[in-house]
């Protein structure tokens, strides 16, 4: 039972990376260039 807390808890974990990577790549792809800026904002928690 405790396997399968954690092996669930690494899956979303793992899913919430590349939610996080295509929400970036999508950011970056759609700034316009008039916005310089660092680094992209923070999505709301």
């Amino acid at each position: 039972m405790i396997t399968a807390i954690l092996v669930l808890l690494t899956l979303l974990g793992i899913g919430i990376v590349i939610d996080r990577l295509v929400w970036l790549r999508k950011w970056l792809k759609n700034v316009p260039p008039a916005i310089e800026s660092p680094k992209p904002p923070e999505p709301p928690e």
